[in-house]
């Protein structure tokens, strides 16, 4: 599943990605791999500011919230994000 999606260095976003778990209770398990494990751990890799609020990562497992392009990099789902050069 999800876990390669953040085992790169670089992730990038543009304006129009959007980040959301559709359905927390399919494919998403409270093992301590995967997205289990990432999703409490947002922001450390990178010291964002996230990483002093650890709830980050349960509101998107849980509420199923959709994150947009700005909040995935200030989580650190995203560590750049591309503007619109047009």
């Amino acid at each position: 599943g999800g876990y390669a999606f953040c085992m790169g260095s670089y992730m990038l976003a543009t304006q129009e990605t959007s980040f959301r778990i559709l359905n927390p209770s399919r494919g998403l398990s409270f093992d301590p791999i995967g997205f289990s494990f990432i999703l409490p751990r947002l922001g450390w890799e990178f010291e964002q500011e996230s990483q002093n609020y650890p709830g980050c990562g349960l509101i998107l497992a849980l509420a199923g919230y959709e994150a947009d392009s700005y909040e995935l990099v200030q989580t650190g789902l995203a560590t750049h994000l591309a503007s619109d050069s047009g």
